[in-house]
């Protein structure tokens, strides 16, 4: 495929890396039965920081805006 787009296999892409890491990472999961448990941790800790944060925030600007109606 990069041959038919004027590039070889490992021409590196911003967006996609290269051919030849993609097929080396489809070989990979089928070595390791496919299984994505380490990728699949990584996201999952991410969200939960992610919701963390957002309701640390919300918190924090509720108890901003609390002060602000309670004042005189």
């Amino acid at each position: 495929m990069g041959y038919l787009n004027g590039t070889g296999p490992s021409q590196w892409n911003w967006r996609h890396g290269s051919i030849a890491g993609r097929v080396a990472y489809v070989l990979g999961l089928g070595s390791t039965a496919g299984t994505r448990a380490g990728i699949d941790r990584v996201v999952r800790r991410i969200k939960w920081a992610l919701w963390a944060a957002t309701l640390a925030s919300a918190g924090i600007e509720g108890w901003a805006a609390w002060g602000k109606w309670t004042s005189p």
